[in-house]
């Protein structure tokens, strides 16, 4: 099973953004994941990240900084750089293998999952770091 070798440590990023939207926050240290694979991704200090980007509409169910976090910092992150030579596909399925690590249930996983597979293409489009 996967599993972080580092904890999340992060703080609001009101800096980052002329308008802060309550959501953004900065990396205060890298945050490391070994995959079930044995390939450790890098997640740096000084990232931001805006949690599970999950619409507000569905807050009441899944929230942005839910017990997923990690997995969702890790998954914004795969999904932004490109200089992390992962497919979109490779994203998501490596966020719902962080969230066994994170204690998320299987339903719960299962449908993140489904809503990244289904929702995130947009985003991912937009990779630039």
């Amino acid at each position: 099973m996967g599993k972080f070798l580092t904890e999340l440590d992060y703080s609001p990023s009101r800096d980052a953004f002329q308008n802060w939207n309550g959501r953004d926050y900065r990396l205060n240290n890298p945050l490391f994941y070994e995959a079930d694979d044995g390939t450790i991704y890098n997640v740096p200090k000084g990232f931001i990240t805006d949690g599970a980007s999950i619409p507000r509409i569905f807050w009441r169910i899944y929230l942005p900084y839910g017990l997923y976090i990690e997995a969702a910092v890790l998954h914004d992150y795969l999904y932004r750089t490109e200089t992390v030579n992962v497919t979109r596909k490779q994203s998501d399925d490596l966020m719902e293998e962080a969230m066994i690590w994170c204690k998320v249930n299987i339903v719960d996983r299962k449908t993140i999952h489904i809503m990244v597979r289904t929702f995130g293409w947009s985003a991912f489009k937009k990779r630039k770091i």
